[in-house]
């Protein structure tokens, strides 16, 4: 039992401490996550009110998907930054992850999406 709440509160520390490093970051790089934040709620707007033709839209979602993964991989390379590891390191680490939890890491995939 005592095993479980030394887990527990390690679960807990590290979901605080997660959460504390997002806000500071959020508020440290605010120009740039807003900034990129932004072009998504702007194009939902105009596509939902305006109704533009169907080749804009289509067009609008590519720089909208473009605009997310960027601003993923810039969070990424400011957290690895923040940290103090390389890319080379880390994108080894996340390989070994992945590989040693293979069957984890693509039945994770298929339990996110929803039932057709």
């Amino acid at each position: 039992m005592e095993y479980l709440e030394v887990a527990m509160n390690d679960v807990l520390r590290l979901g605080r401490d997660a959460a504390v490093w997002a806000a500071r970051s959020y508020r440290h790089h605010f120009p740039l996550v807003f900034g990129l934040s932004i072009i998504p709620t702007v194009q939902r707007f105009a596509v939902v009110y305006w109704k533009p033709p169907a080749l804009i839209s289509i067009t609008t979602e590519v720089l909208v998907t473009g605009t997310r993964i960027l601003l993923a991989v810039l969070i990424v390379r400011i957290m690895l930054a923040e940290i103090g590891v390389d890319r080379r390191t880390a994108w080894s680490r996340l390989k070994a992850a992945i590989d040693s939890r293979r069957r984890a890491f693509w039945a994770s995939g298929r339990c996110s999406r929803s039932p057709s």
